[in-house]
């Protein structure tokens, strides 16, 4: 469980990191190509969590 944590941490910040940098690209350069790319980002980050906390919660012994 402490595992599965560590790993949705560790992925939000990185979420979090990306998702600046994002915005700071998203001010810099065409708005349109932005959002697209943040946009396919999001998908990917929450596609990426979901099959990552389903992967360490499948090989973790479940304890009630």
């Amino acid at each position: 469980m402490i595992k599965l944590l560590v790993y949705g941490v560790t992925c939000i910040l990185n979420i979090c990191g990306n998702m600046s940098q994002a915005l700071y690209v998203y001010i810099t350069r065409s708005h349109w190509q932005c959002l697209n790319e943040i946009y396919i980002f999001y998908h990917v980050s929450i596609v990426y969590f979901s099959l990552l906390t389903e992967h360490c919660y499948l090989r973790e012994p479940h304890r009630q």
